[in-house]
């Protein structure tokens, strides 16, 4: 019945493109990745960051430690 009414209307001319229910489908699939994804991301940069700490403060260990040896308990060491 639908397709008498489309041919009357439109002719045979088939139209090209997306339907409404289709483009909803399509957000509702992108909005749940990305519900999925973002916590993930954030942990992931969390992680990074602590990485990084402990590398800055464990190469600033490793400076004074040095510098300690060299210079005594007494000596100026900066970092």
């Amino acid at each position: 019945m639908f397709t008498k009414v489309r041919e009357t209307l439109f002719g045979n001319e088939t139209e090209a493109g997306f339907t409404l229910v289709e483009l909803l489908i399509v957000i509702l699939i992108v909005g749940i990745l990305s519900a999925v994804a973002l916590p993930l991301y954030l942990g992931y940069t969390k992680d990074a960051r602590l990485a990084e700490a402990k590398a800055l403060a464990g190469s600033a260990m490793t400076s004074l430690s040095g510098c300690v040896q060299v210079k005594g308990t007494g000596g100026n060491c900066v970092v």
